[in-house]
């Protein structure tokens, strides 16, 4: 017995251990099957009938054994439809399914967390409104699909949990789309009888307005699928939503809500709804029904009062400061909204700010084909407290000025975008009414801005209206127009603002202030037609006229003439029109025809003034000083008896072309006229302010008298040494300007009957320096010259004694741009004709002049003076106010008596003479150039002749006329300092006498102390024979000239006992002694 238990239980041991291989053969051979070919692809068959959509798993499914028995999948992908722009329509990177084996054994399924790892899902909603989802198989398996539910006693899931997901949605009927990405859902256990806890997140980018959301919702989820019910309870709602070009940049609205879903009838509550962000919190309660059908959301939301300041702040260029306390105080928002899937509605709409309330309604019917309409009214806008938040661009970067973006980056989107299309697209109908509108002396009344599909697409009109004391009138219309071009709008207004008063303009200008007169403004038309915002503004057309009459202002702004700071107007008038320009526009340009005329007459002071402007203007949008002209004409006229400066009609043309910012200037002819004053000319200039610019032109004035100028500016003739000076005037000219270099050309210059020609060029404009030569003719600097300034009188001329009064003259003040004259360097030639100053004149003259360090070097001075030859040099410096002068001038063998004929009216000295002339000095305001001279003169005349004496013109007894008295030689030096001279190796010798002389005179102290000794040495042979013996003793004559220089009193000593000899001795009469003493002397 024993034995045979021993054999069964060793049979037995052999049966278990073979059933135990059997079953890991069975388990193996399971293992191996499962994770080979043939389950992944019987697994993609089913799911791809069941789906009817292509479902491939890029990985054999690999089975887990420990903790739990599980299946991992691996990625993933279900095809989308054929006419899809995607592949797929949904791909998982792996989903981990995993339940627990020994609870099989008993009949319940325990499923572990089953995890869902980055699915990706599309979704499109087609124009049929249907979603290209995939769809379950037929419903004849849904019975053995429950077949399999029966095999256990209680199913119980872990959770479900979806790791970042996203779903992209797109509408092919209104092309809106978007992403929700960064979903996360996580539930709590699932198991019968219990609520599912669920949490999910997601994240949301639309191209929209740029939006970002965050969205997170919680709640419980019961559901029964024996009574087929769902139902969701304690579920709330966050939400974060961003955008810059929406909210402001850096501005976050943040929202939570309690929701309470009934699932089967499709209701959502959504209750204690709270809105905050942008300084702006909103709170209220929505009702969502028919959910799954035709979804209808109601709600209403209401603010509390909010700083306005800190919402409008994100407009504005910068915060708006917190010192503007009389506006944006407080505000606050209502509204009711409504929307199903075929509108939405805002109702209600109140928005209070400070004590303006504005209501309105908006609706958006078919999002399809939409359809906009609204009604906006405010009661009253007080807009001038409002009008300081356009300063605040002025403190951008803290320098008062905006930051300039580049052209490319203002480019506005709206500007080419098709009007016609846009209301196509977004047609709508509405009206914005305005009870009253209040600024800047503007008062309207009942204003409506009505908008809709058209003809008339937009309409503004006023209900009344007023500017001050006058009533203002304004009406503009867009419309299309059937009988024209398709798709074009037409715009038209037209206004006028009848006469108001200038005194209560608020406009504030310093140094600007009416005190009486109207003024009426007139818009006769503005026209424009195009398809797009830009071409509308390109075509604009103006025609518009402002008129003032007896206006009384004062002007004291800088540098504006005495005569004009109190004004009285008669008339003025003013017309502005302007049309697009033809001909091609460069880009960033914006160009008009323009025709602007202007008239009016003065009464203080008295005058009138004419002028028109026509030609082409053009400017850039995003630099307003950059202006170009084109084709341009101006005509300008002003005259009248109060005129400042002038006293006759001055009119002036210009005609021609240039532009700012390329330097171009081209002026075909300008002409400033008056009487019979003509001065006209030409430009022609390119890249002006560069290193490259070029430019040429010229200047002409025709001959015309001097007079003109004399009677256009109101000032009398000067008075002159010669009668007929400034007789007339002329002048042709022309320039050259090549990069650095600039010629200027005096082709001829006339001044009576001086004559001139020139050339001068610059070089270098870093370090100019200056190139010239000179050539004149016929110049007589004495003929304009007063007749007090360096000459004496025809009077004082003809006295006998001869002698010239010496004056003390008082050079007027100089003041000098030390500056602009030390950066001078300049170098030329002079050459002249004829030459004539201060009564010394001279032919054939030529020097070399240069200026450097403020100083003037006439050198190599060479001419014709009175038949003989001149040469030296003379310098000038002009330097702080003071006049420096150095001359070192020698003249050879010219004719003295030329000279004296020329300087003191008759030749009273003759003789060939040399003269040598070395002075220098200065001058300023307060010291005389003479009282600071210092140098010397040296002369010589010899073989000459002198006769100081004439005879009266009145004498009623004819005599006999003096003969001249001859001498050998004439010569002596001056020498002085600072004024003060003497007189050395004076020698005089004739015939008869041998004279010298000594002494000296001062400028500044006026003195003169000159003794000149006389001695003769041979007495004509009719009174030798006489007075022989009487004449052993004599030893001479004496001249002493003493007293005041400008006065000198000259003593004659030594002659007077020879009256008595002749008289008493030889008993002749004292009339023959006059003979000898005029003959001597």
């Amino acid at each position: 017995m024993l034995a045979v238990l021993l054999r069964v239980k060793k049979l037995f041991w052999i049966l278990f251990i073979l059933f135990d291989l059997c079953i890991l053969a069975a388990v193996v051979g399971g293992v191996f099957y499962l994770e080979s070919d043939e389950p992944r692809i019987a697994l993609e068959n089913i799911l791809s009938e069941k789906l009817e959509r292509e479902v491939r798993f890029d990985e054999n499914l690999d089975l887990i054994f420990y903790p739990w028995l599980g299946v991992e999948t691996g990625p993933l992908t279900v095809s989308a439809p054929v006419d899809s722009a995607y592949p797929h329509q949904l791909t998982v990177q792996g989903i981990d399914f995993k339940v627990r084996l020994i609870p099989l054994l008993s009949g319940d399924l325990e499923v572990d967390t089953i995890i869902v790892d980055s699915p990706s899902l599309h979704v499109d909603r087609l124009k049929d409104g249907s979603l290209n989802l995939p769809l379950l198989g037929s419903d004849d398996g849904a019975e053995n699909d429950d077949v399999g539910i029966k095999y256990f006693d209680s199913i119980s899931v872990r959770g479900l949990s979806v790791l970042n997901a996203t779903c992209s949605y797109s509408d092919k009927g209104s092309g809106n789309s978007f992403t929700v990405s960064g979903v996360n859902v996580r539930t709590g256990l699932l198991r019968k009888g219990t609520p599912l806890a669920f949490d999910l997140s997601a994240m949301l980018d639309a191209a929209l307005f740029n939006l970002k959301a965050q969205a997170n919702l919680k709640g419980l989820l019961d559901f029964s699928v024996q009574e087929k019910q769902v139902s969701l309870s304690e579920t709330s709602l966050s939400v974060k939503v961003e955008s810059d070009e929406l909210l402001g940049k850096g501005e976050v609205v943040e929202g939570i809500a309690s929701l309470d879903f009934n699932l089967v009838e499709g209701m959502i509550d959504v209750k204690g709804l709270v809105l905050q962000g942008a300084g702006v919190r909103l709170s209220g309660s929505a009702n969502c029904t028919d959910i799954y059908h035709a979804p209808d959301f109601k709600g209403s939301l209401k603010s509390t009062r909010f700083d306005p300041k800190k919402v409008f702040s994100r407009f504005t260029p910068i915060p708006i400061p917190a010192e503007f306390k009389d506006i944006l105080n407080v505000a606050s928002f209502e509204m009711d909204f409504h929307s199903t899937l075929e509108k939405t509605e805002l109702s209600h709409m109140v928005l209070a700010v400070d004590k303006t309330v504005i209501r309105g309604d908006f609706s958006l019917k078919d999002y399809r084909s939409p359809w906009l309409e609204f009604d906006v009214h405010a009661d009253s806008v007080i807009f001038d407290p409002y009008a300081k938040l356009f300063d605040l661009e002025k403190k951008i970067n803290g320098n008062g000025t905006a930051g300039k973006a580049k052209p490319e980056s203002m480019k506005n989107p709206l500007r080419d975008m098709v009007i016609a299309d846009l209301v196509k697209k977004i047609p709508c109908n509405g009206k914005l009414q305005l009870d009253r509108f209040v600024y800047d002396g503007i008062n309207l009344e009942n204003v409506k801005l009505a908008v809709s599909p058209g003809p008339k697409v937009a309409s503004l009109s006023i209900g009344k209206g007023s500017y001050l004391d006058g009533d203002f009138g304004l009406s503009v219309d867009l419309a299309f127009d059937k009988r024209r071009e398709k798709d074009v709008l037409y715009l038209n207004g037209q206004g006028s603002v009848s006469p108001f008063s200038l005194a209560r303009i608020p406009l504030k200008v310093d140094s600007l202030k009416f005190h009486a007169g109207r003024a009426a403004f007139k818009l006769n038309y503005l026209r424009s037609n195009g398809r797009t915002p830009g071409e509308l503004v390109r075509n604009l057309k103006l025609d518009s006229s402002f008129e003032g009459n007896d206006v009384v202002a004062d002007l004291g702004f800088k540098n504006v003439p005495d005569e004009l700071k109190k004004l009285r107007v008669k008339r003025a008038g003013l017309s502005l029109n302007f049309e697009p320009l033809a001909g091609k526009t460069p880009q960033g340009l914006v160009g008009r025809k323009v025709d602007l005329k202007l008239s009016g007459s003065f009464l203080e002071p008295e005058g009138s003034f004419k002028g028109r402007f026509n030609g082409g203007v053009l400017t850039s949008r995003f630099d307003p000083a950059n202006v170009d002209i084109r084709d341009g004409k101006l005509d300008f006229s002003i005259g009248g008896k109060g005129v400042p400066f002038i006293k006759k009609d001055v009119s002036l043309v210009v005609s021609g072309s240039g532009a700012v910012k390329s330097g171009d200037l081209k002026l075909d002819n300008f002409s400033l006229k008056s009487g019979k004053i003509n001065l006209s000319g030409s430009v022609d200039a390119r890249r002006l302010g560069s290193e490259t610019a070029s430019a040429n032109g010229e200047l002409k004035l025709p001959k015309v008298a001097c007079a003109e100028f004399f009677d256009l500016f109101g000032v009398g003739k000067p008075e002159t040494q010669d009668p007929d000076a400034f007789e007339s005037v002329s002048l042709d000219s022309s320039f050259q300007l090549n990069g650095e270099n600039l010629t200027f050309r005096v082709n001829k210059a006339s001044l009576d009957e001086a004559e001139a020609e020139a050339t001068f060029q610059v070089t270098d404009f870093k370090k100019p320096f200056l190139n010239f030569v000179i050539k004149g003719d016929r110049v007589d600097v004495d003929r304009f010259l007063p007749p007090d300034v360096f000459a004496s009188s025809t009077e004082d001329k003809g006295k006998e004694n001869g002698f010239k009064e010496v004056q003390n003259f008082k050079f007027s003040e100089w003041q000098f741009p030390d500056a602009l004259l030390g950066a001078i360097n300049a170098s030329g030639k002079v050459e002249c004709n004829y030459f004539r100053i201060f009564d010394f004149a001279g032919s054939s003259l030529s020097a070399d002049v240069d200026m450097k360090d403020q100083v003037i070097g006439i050198n190599n001075m060479q001419g014709k003076f009175h038949e003989g030859n001149l040469a030296g040099k003379l310098d000038l410096g002009l330097k702080n106010g003071t006049v420096s002068l150095d001359t070192d001038i020698e003249v050879r063998q010219f004719e003295a008596g030329l000279f004296f004929a020329d300087y003191v009216g008759r030749d009273c000295v003759k003789g060939k003479t040399d003269a040598s002339l070395k002075l220098s000095g200065n001058s300023t305001a307060n010291i005389d150039f003479v009282n600071t001279m210092t140098g010397g003169l040296a002369f010589k005349i010899v073989d000459g002749s002198y006769l100081f004496v004439t005879a009266a013109e009145n004498d009623t007894k004819k005599e006999k006329s003096p003969s001249p008295t001859r001498f050998s030689v004439m010569s002596g030096v001056v020498n002085g300092k600072d004024g003060r001279f003497k007189v050395g190796n004076y020698l005089l010798k004739t015939d008869y006498l041998t004279a010298t002389a000594k002494g000296g005179f001062s400028f500044p102290e006026d003195s003169i102390n000159v003794q000149v000794n006389a001695d003769i040495i041979k007495l004509p042979n009719l009174y030798l024979k006489l007075v022989n013996a009487f004449l052993d003793a004599m030893t001479g004559v004496n001249v002493a000239v003493t007293g005041k220089l400008s006065d000198p009193k000259v003593e004659v000593k030594g002659l007077e006992r020879w009256s008595d000899v002749l008289n008493d001795v030889l008993g002749l009469p004292e009339q023959s002694f006059m003979f000898f003493r005029k003959l001597i002397f």
